[in-house]
């Protein structure tokens, strides 16, 4: 029985992939760089919406966001009081 469905599954997720290419769906991913105070209370910095395929072209970028956010907040270069 739990083959069976596992079986199902797959080809469901085949059966997507392919409308998927056929659409010419684009899957897109957000990423955000949030500096949090506490549980419920955090400033977003910077938000980045990039094509998934473009991830990997892009990385240096959030890299580079995420080692400017630590820096400014290492040395409270944000937010000074």
């Amino acid at each position: 029985m739990k083959q069976e469905n596992i079986h199902d599954w797959f080809e469901q997720a085949k059966d997507f992939a392919k409308a998927e290419r056929e659409l010419e769906i684009e899957h897109w991913i957000k990423i955000s760089f949030q500096l949090r105070r506490d549980y419920d209370n955090y400033d977003t910095l910077h938000v980045i919406d990039i094509p998934r395929q473009m991830l990997d072209r892009w990385r240096w970028l959030i890299n580079w966001r995420l080692a400017k956010a630590n820096y400014g907040t290492i040395h409270n270069t944000r937010n000074p009081k």
